[in-house]
């Protein structure tokens, strides 16, 4: 941190009348070290800024500054992005709207969470103007999420996606505009979205945030189980499988019909699975299921499958039988 870059923290302090809490994530990645020293000097020259440090749900998670729960920096808000920075903090919590009431209204259109992801350089002359246009809107709308990132202190990140310019915005990892865009254009497309086509990474960062019930809510209204969702209801990962069949169970037991819906889709994808996933892929097929699916269920009570798995598909098939 540069004297000139402390002596704006320390004005900005000087102007504060209330705490402002944010967190910041720590993992075992070695870039964390990064995020403490500039935490630590933010919140020696602005006392105000009050830093929770929390250790990330996983060790290599990388490390970042967590606003609120729709705004996260995996980037150092320092050089041109320290201006913007301070003063989307000074606006949380007022009561004041942080953007115009015509933006305001635009968002309480939102039919499902917009998930953006903006790619910045530290020296980029055009990233600031980016990050004042779209962060205050995660203080407007918690169904607007956005997560900023330093491309090139995370090249993880920006790689996969074949980001190789700032700024860059993506949105549902699907649209992705280049170099700085007007916000009206960003919104017409946040606005028009179809559901349905959420990305598996947003449905399970929804199911991160404990959203489980939006999430059955969001397809019961559609009348569609999200293809995207079968990734995450076949995932490997005990944590996203258990939060998709969270969603999936109240999906049954409010809309039967929607339910059967996943029958084929997992049917599918069965072959391929993991024993342990294959144990709860039957449960569900048993829960969601009607008599069609018994003839599936039968090739797995008799088919090379573990125990556990010839188990689960016996009970399914009991659960299927008690339901006619």
């Amino acid at each position: 941190m540069t004297p000139d870059e402390e002596k704006l923290i320390s004005e900005w302090q000087s102007g504060l009348s209330t705490k402002i809490p944010i967190t910041c994530v720590v993992s075992d990645d070695d870039r964390t070290g990064m995020f403490r020293i500039f935490c630590e000097q933010l919140s020696r020259v602005a006392p105000n800024v009050i830093v929770t440090y929390r250790k990330g749900d996983d060790a290599k998670q990388p490390p970042g500054l967590e606003i609120n729960k729709g705004l996260i920096y995996h980037a150092i808000p320092l050089g041109p992005e320290l201006a913007p920075f301070l003063d989307l903090l000074s606006r949380i919590g007022k009561a004041q709207s942080p953007v115009p009431e015509s933006i305001t209204a635009q968002l309480e259109n939102l039919k499902a969470p917009c998930f953006f992801k903006l790619f910045i350089a530290s020296a980029c002359p055009y990233c600031p103007k980016m990050v004042r246009d779209l962060a205050p809107l995660t203080l407007v709308n918690e169904l607007v999420k956005l997560t900023i990132i330093d491309g090139l202190l995370f090249p993880e990140m920006a790689e996969p996606l074949d980001i190789k310019s700032a700024p860059t915005l993506l949105f549902d990892d699907r649209m992705q505009w280049m170099g700085q865009t007007a916000l009206k254009e960003i919104l017409g497309v946040a606005l028009t979205q179809d559901p349905a086509l959420m990305s598996a990474s947003s449905i399970e960062s929804l199911l991160g945030e404990g959203k489980a019930g939006l999430l059955a809510d969001m397809m019961m209204e559609q009348g569609t189980i999200f293809p995207g969702f079968y990734e995450l209801l076949t995932s490997g990962k005990w944590s996203v499988r258990l939060g998709a069949m969270v969603v999936m169970e109240e999906i049954i037991e409010q809309d039967g019909t929607l339910a059967e819906q996943c029958v084929v889709p997992l049917w599918e994808r069965f072959p391929a699975l993991d024993e342990q996933v294959r144990g709860d892929v039957v449960y569900i097929l048993g829960e969601a299921g009607n008599r069609d699916t018994i003839p599936k269920l039968e090739t797995v009570l008799s088919g090379p499958y573990s125990r556990e798995t010839r188990e689960a598909a016996k009970e399914a098939l009991e659960t299927i039988v008690r339901k006619a």
